[in-house]
């Protein structure tokens, strides 16, 4: 047989090797096209997942802040009436050096005590260890599940 009848025979053998090849190719497409498709359905159920826990601690810490704000503070705003009558009250007083100085309560920066800052720090250390706990939870659970996806 001479090479060009050999040629002629191969050709469809190899036509047949490479449409089962193409059918191959087509189904491993296919399958990892499912395995796509659901590894993003897993990925966009964790992040809604993380994401409804990080808006409930966030929420949480504005919330305790906003309690704290509201306990530790005087509670009582000077408007700004208030403000201007206090200014031009003391503007009012005689001046001298027979007087003792004027001190404006714009000026005067109020001190927090020691046991406030301590109870502040505290608290804050405490809302602090939650949330790294939550977040630690978090990241645990979507470190199973990536690997048990694998």
């Amino acid at each position: 047989m001479s090479e060009k009848d050999q040629a002629l025979i191969e050709v469809p053998a190899i036509r047949r090797r490479l449409k089962l090849q193409k059918k191959e190719l087509v189904a491993e497409t296919k399958e990892y096209k499912n395995a796509l498709s659901i590894q993003m359905k897993s990925t966009v159920r964790e992040a809604k997942s993380t994401g409804k826990n990080a808006i409930i601690i966030s929420t949480a810490l504005i919330g305790a802040y906003g309690l704290l704000y509201l306990l530790l503070s005087n509670g009582k705003k000077k408007s700004k009436k208030d403000k201007e009558e206090i200014t031009a009250a003391y503007q009012a007083l005689p001046d001298g050096p027979e007087y003792p100085p004027r001190y404006y309560p714009e000026t005067r920066q109020r001190e927090e005590s020691t046991i406030i800052r301590t109870i502040k720090a505290n608290i804050a250390n405490f809302l602090i260890g939650i949330a790294k706990q939550e977040l630690a939870k978090a990241i645990e659970e979507l470190k199973e599940r990536f690997y048990e996806n694998r």
